[in-house]
């Protein structure tokens, strides 16, 4: 480069949204003249390293010649660029997109940023000066206008930026053809570039890449494992279980994750031993999803009931939730037995599991969790009785409606707004009282719903509480007891601070014949 090129030079210009999250463009060019020019999506993604990197729509570098850079720069100056302010903003316009330009040259930085469209014009002028050129060094074709054919062969370009782009774009074209092009791909020396072709054939979902997708479970990125195990997934073979099996143990979490996933997915046999021991793992991430992947395995049930003796908690936990989701009858009495375990994580997953199953049995020992010296289990027994309906539990729960932990005062409410029993009104009432806010909007909610007259007084008091959600529940309960004694009341609550709540008001009014004016 020419004596005019500074050492240190650095162009940087980046326009979209705020966030990354949004979708950006970047490009830049250094002092030699090399430049990339990428635009993003917006769907982030970390490599092993922890080097970020945006799901691009295109990326391609290009390099400036002595000419080329020399013209940039003179007329960069003059444009006006360097007499910019720092920043510029307009408050009027809320659009969320934030830009800027950065150049660096003999140790001195020029920044200027622009929010929300409020760019001057010598802003653009120097923004398009950058895009121009770097438009016009790398021709950019978009993938979506190339053949099948033309994208394969654009997987042996020199440009490693090119052959990745080029692997996304089969991807999503899901052409046959390019499965053995791709199975090539995954060689490649550049990881971006192995990534996109696992992706891809995750796609495709042909079964001649699942030896090559096994390979690539082994690969030494663990994004690339990580994409692998998801791809395998989605082809189903069950030449995959014992990888995925081997998978269960490799040093990334997250790899581990998508192996858990993936034998959920096969429902092989083979695998229930194995998640079993998953329900151990350090990661809570892993745990869970092996929790998840065993009540996809129908054969798993016994298994399941003999893990819930495990000495470790953890896994007799995940095991009660797994065995919720399989739906299996057989294991009412084993999740019974388990709400007496010493463990109450354990007591609660089982009570939430049994109202889950949706079987009688379980009513009578549902009522004595209510008694359990753990809210939380009681949060649990209170919701499965809910689910259940059985008329045995309207006393208990009434009962319920006075313990001293609010979550289980609320979710009592709940759970007897859904029996729907007469006998719940005046303990209904009552609650419209109660110190805690959700209990009584949920009292409000449930005593519309009974349609029980009693109820239209205490309503319309409660049409006065300081809080705008019981507020907005007493307006719509009253709307469905349809009695004139509210329409005085609700006329004066049309004067709400609160916007729901005046609207819940006017519906009100309207089922007892009033028309706006």
């Amino acid at each position: 480069m020419s004596d005019r090129v500074p050492k240190d030079l650095f162009i940087f210009h980046d326009f979209g949204g705020c966030h990354a999250e949004w979708g950006r463009t970047n490009i830049w060019i250094d002092a030699k003249g090399d430049g990339l020019y990428e635009s993003g999506s917006g769907n982030l993604i970390m490599f092993e390293d922890e080097q970020r990197f945006e799901h691009e729509e295109f990326r391609k570098t290009f390099v400036l010649n002595e000419t080329e850079l020399d013209g940039l720069l003179d007329e960069l100056q003059e444009s006006g660029f360097y007499s910019l302010n720092d920043s510029y903003y307009n408050p009027e316009v809320r659009d969320g997109s934030c830009e800027g330009i950065s150049i660096t040259r003999n140790n001195v930085t020029k920044s200027v940023g622009v929010t929300n469209i409020a760019a001057p014009e010598a802003y653009d002028k120097a923004a398009e000066l950058i895009e121009e050129m770097a438009k016009n060094k790398t021709h950019l074709i978009p993938n979506d206008s190339k053949t099948v054919g033309s994208l394969i062969e654009s997987l042996k370009d020199n440009d490693s930026d090119v052959r990745s782009s080029a692997a996304s774009a089969l991807g999503e074209l899901k052409d046959p053809k390019a499965v053995d092009p791709l199975i090539q791909a995954l060689k490649d020396n550049d990881r971006y570039v192995r990534w996109r072709a696992v992706v891809a054939l995750g796609e495709i979902k042909d079964p001649r890449a699942v030896d090559s997708l096994i390979q690539a479970l082994k690969d030494n990125d663990y994004f690339i494992r990580m994409n692998a195990a998801e791809a395998l997934g989605k082809l189903n073979d069950s030449r995959s279980v014992g990888p995925f099996i081997q998978a269960l143990k490799d040093e990334n979490e997250r790899v581990r994750v998508g192996a858990v996933w993936a034998l959920g997915e096969l429902n092989d046999s083979r695998a229930i031993d194995p998640l079993i021991q998953a329900l151990k793992d350090e990661d809570p991430w892993v745990r869970e999803n092996a929790a998840e992947a065993l009540g996809k395995l129908t054969l798993a049930v016994d298994p399941l009931i003999q893990a819930l003796k495990d000495e470790d908690s953890m896994v007799r936990r995940y095991a009660v939730a797994a065995l919720g989701n399989l739906g299996d009858t057989r294991a009412i009495e084993p999740l019974i037995q388990a709400l007496k375990d010493e463990n109450s994580s354990v007591r609660m997953n089982a009570a939430e599991a049994l109202g889950d199953l949706g079987d009688p049995r379980a009513v009578e020992p549902l009522i004595q969790a209510l008694k359990d010296e753990d809210s939380s289990v009681q949060v649990g027994a209170v919701w499965a009785l809910g689910d259940l309906n059985d008329t045995r539990a309207v006393e208990p729960l009434i009962q319920a409606l006075k313990d001293e932990d609010s979550s289980v005062r609320e979710n009592a409410a709940w759970a007897l707004g859904k029996l729907n029993d007469s006998r719940a009104v005046d303990p209904f009432i009552r609650a419209l009282k109660d110190e805690n806010e959700r209990v009584r909007w949920r009292a409000a909610e449930a005593l519309g719903n009974l349609n029980d007259s009693r109820a239209v007084d205490p309503l319309v008091q409660a049409l006065k509480d300081e809080d705008s959600e019981v507020r907005e529940n007493a307006a719509m309960a009253l709307g469905v007891l349809n009695d004139t004694r509210a329409e005085e009341p609700l006329m004066s609550a049309l004067n709400d601070e609160d916007e729901d709540v005046r609207s819940a008001v006017k519906e009100a009014l309207t089922k007892l014949g009033w028309q706006a004016p």
